[in-house]
């Protein structure tokens, strides 16, 4: 993460970034972390990296079935951080990239928010709805049905999706 610490004028140790994805707010915060509670970089790392998913979820790791390193920690906030601040971007060029990210299930009776981590067929599922509505008029939905019809696939039955 392009973060450094140093000392001000006054002596007080103070900590910046040299990349405006990350947020002011964010540099405070680790600054805070390290210095006031006299947390290690890689705590402190790991704190931040936990407030960037949904309450009751954990991070992903970088590398499955391999112990983090500090360095993979900060690697994931600052992509993190600089995924939004390009998507931010290119919003305000006009590029609305929110139909193609994604977005959790609602729960038809409860209207929450419903995420799965092990939910990776969540894609698929968004794109059959799409194509449901007749959205893509260059599909081979011939194609597309029969895949969305075998049970190999892990779009039907077991994952909650029935085509």
């Amino acid at each position: 993460m392009a973060v450094c610490s140093h000392v001000a004028s006054d002596g007080t140790s103070m900590t910046t970034s040299h990349n405006p994805a990350v947020p002011p707010d964010v540099i405070l915060e680790l600054h805070n972390l390290r210095y006031t509670h006299c947390m290690r970089l890689e705590n402190a790392s790991t704190f931040i990296r936990r407030s960037l998913v949904p309450d009751g979820y954990e991070p992903y790791p970088l590398k499955r079935d391999t112990p983090e390193t500090l360095l993979d920690k900060l690697r994931l906030v600052m992509a993190t951080f600089v995924c939004h601040h390009s998507n931010q971007e290119l919003l305000q060029q006009g590029v609305d990239l929110t139909k193609h990210l994604y977005v959790p299930e609602v729960d038809p009776h409860t209207e929450e928010e419903w995420r799965d981590q092990g939910d990776h067929n969540h894609i698929f599922r968004r794109i059959a709805q799409h194509i449901h509505c007749g959205d893509h008029v260059n599909l081979n939905y011939e194609a597309f049905d029969n895949l969305l019809k075998d049970r190999n696939a892990g779009l039907t039955h077991s994952t909650g999706w029935q085509a």
